[in-house]
């Protein structure tokens, strides 16, 4: 059996995709550069990883589109589901092939062969598969996905879903979410440049700052869903640490130990 400590990363979609245009396109030289810092940290440190990528212009514009992320409404969505399923997984084709690349023993499990959702929840679902590739040495690697749901017929789950999903039931050690900023900041620092870096975040403060939803087309509220299931992680004794995944070096840094100067903590509430 794999003892080692369990860190899990979640890549932000618009950290390796061109999120706010109207065409699919991967950053390249951001996705390499990302997968080579995690492979060289991973290489020197004995901790077992699990990563979850956003799907960004792979999937939110099509979501969007067909309003997919509201449950079926009409039969037009379902001529979007082999379309968003084949973007969705040629992203992650591609993710997979630099990460392996890259020395790490990445293995693609797609959400919608493995769960299905109640209400856009995930519920007891089954993580026993993901746990023997982890004892097998495996680096899991899942993506947001359009999944059957037992009361919207299909509805959408998020990275960061996924991220709540998989630290609290695996429980966890850390969690690296890596975004297209420095952290959780008191407004969105890309319309107020005034916009102040919140380093500290938990349940006592949060509510004090105006976190809203993503600039770019996003079905799944951007940073404040992301909050949201980081401090719902935090209720099960579980920090995260948010880094911008922009700044080359970060991710090899905070995985090896390295101080990072600016990155939110969201702290896990020790009551419980």
């Amino acid at each position: 059996m794999n003892h080692k400590k369990l860190i899990v990363i979640k890549i932000g979609g618009s950290v390796i995709t061109q999120k706010d245009k109207d065409r699919k396109k991967i950053k390249t030289e951001n996705l390499e550069r990302i997968c080579g810092e995690i492979g060289k940290a991973y290489s020197k440190k004995n901790f077992s990883l699990i990563i979850v990528h956003g799907v960004g212009s792979f999937g939110h514009k099509i979501a969007k589109k067909f309003h997919l992320d509201e449950g079926y409404k009409n039969e037009r969505q379902l001529s979007a589901l082999p379309e968003l399923h084949k973007d969705v997984c040629e992203l992650n084709r591609e993710i997979i092939k630099v990460m392996q690349k890259n020395d790490l023993p990445a293995i693609s499990f797609p959400p919608s062969a493995l769960w299905k959702l109640a209400d856009g929840k995930l519920k007891g679902q089954s993580t026993e598969i993901i746990e023997k590739h982890l004892a097998l040495g495996m680096v899991p690697v899942l993506h947001g996905d359009l999944l059957i749901d037992s009361k919207k017929v299909f509805s959408v789950l998020s990275g960061d879903q996924i991220c709540y999903y998989l630290a609290k039931e695996l429980k966890s050690d850390r969690v690296i979410v890596g975004t297209d900023l420095d952290g959780i900041f008191d407004s969105d620092p890309k319309i107020n440049p005034e916009a102040k870096l919140i380093t500290k975040i938990s349940h006592k403060n949060y509510q004090k700052f105006d976190i809203g939803k993503s600039t770019a087309t996003d079905v799944t509220s951007g940073m404040k869903g992301k909050l949201d299931e980081l401090l719902k992680l935090a209720d099960f004794g579980v920090s995260s640490e948010i880094i911008n995944a922009n700044t080359p070096g970060n991710f090899e840094r905070i995985l090896l130990g390295s101080k990072i100067e600016k990155k939110t903590i969201v702290f896990a509430n020790t009551k419980k």
